[in-house]
């Protein structure tokens, strides 16, 4: 996602995600870990760019906006 919206890799970023109960465990359970592997100072309600993935069976919306 940060290559298609013109993300250099250092940005730092902010993520918003969506999906189904598993998910959001998921997320909240590898927050920290999550945040610091993708550059992410916060986790937001939207962002500016979105795309739909699959992750394992489970249909996520990922949203990102720089900080």
């Amino acid at each position: 996602m940060r290559k298609d919206n013109g993300f250099e890799v250092t940005d730092h970023i902010k993520v918003a995600v969506s999906g189904s109960a598993v998910i959001e465990k998921v997320c909240e359970k590898f927050a920290d870990e999550i945040k610091t592997d993708t550059l992410c100072d916060a986790f937001v309600s939207a962002g500016d760019f979105t795309k739909e993935w699959d992750v394992n069976g489970e249909k996520v919306t990922i949203s990102v906006s720089k900080a």
